[in-house]
């Protein structure tokens, strides 16, 4: 049980690690930090926009930082408010042209990372990893919510 603990936990960690040093380094060059990859690569996803309460579910982190991350992509110019009715809030966000190139970057940068981390996989496998992972991921956080 503490061998597979321990296993589980160093694999996860590794991963994690890759996926930020990849981020870091395919965004550095628009002046974005890994945190941003997220946010550009859910609005690409979805062209009409989204609002900042939408891009926290989906991109799984707080309300301060989705804040503060959509206010240095809005002074980067990769992000601006969706004309919409003049209103003022629950406005969509959505990519700039130049927004748009970043996040064409970030995807092509996701499927060659998703090639090469699932090389020697056949669809099988990597069907029943992902399914695998996660069922630990929803048990694990079911139990941190007791």
């Amino acid at each position: 049980m503490f061998n597979r603990f321990e296993q589980f936990t160093t694999a996860i960690s590794q991963i994690y690690k890759s996926v930020q040093k990849i981020k870091t380094n395919e965004v550095n060059s628009y002046g974005l930090k890994a945190n941003h990859v997220m946010i550009l690569f859910q609005l690409k996803k979805h062209e009409d926009g989204l609002t900042p309460s939408q891009l926290r579910g989906l991109c799984d982190v707080d309300k301060a930082a989705i804040s503060r991350a959509v206010k240095e992509l809005t002074s980067q110019g990769f992000i601006r408010n969706a004309d919409f009715d003049g209103r003022k809030y629950r406005v969509p966000i959505v990519l700039t042209d130049e927004g748009e190139q970043a996040a064409l970057h970030i995807e092509e940068a996701i499927k060659h990372a998703v090639e090469i981390g699932g090389a020697g996989l056949t669809d099988r496998q990597r069907a029943e990893f992902y399914h695998s992972l996660l069922l630990i991921a929803r048990n694990l956080e079911g139990y941190t919510e007791c």
